[in-house]
């Protein structure tokens, strides 16, 4: 368990010192843009269900809900397990 601030600003670096910055590019609006034409969805869950479309990436997650309906997008939820 983490008991100071100083703790927990460490382990939160060490995790996002493992992690790529995906920029977003205009490819990636236009499939965003193009996700919520097809069906309603906040721009958050576009711009997240296009990089991962985009980047050939798997979306983890447990909402699993708001991103079924998009075509090839290679859903996982880790509560399933």
């Amino acid at each position: 368990m983490i008991k100071s601030p100083l703790r927990f600003s460490i382990k939160w670096n060490n995790f996002f010192s493992n992690c790529d910055v995906i920029a977003i590019s205009d490819e990636l609006i236009n499939m965003a843009i193009k996700l919520r034409q097809q069906k309603s969805m906040s721009v958050c869950d576009a711009l997240i269900a296009a990089t991962s479309l985009e980047e050939g990436l798997r979306l983890v997650t447990a909402n699993v809900r708001d991103f079924k309906h998009i075509n090839n997008l290679d859903l996982f939820n880790p509560i399933d397990l």
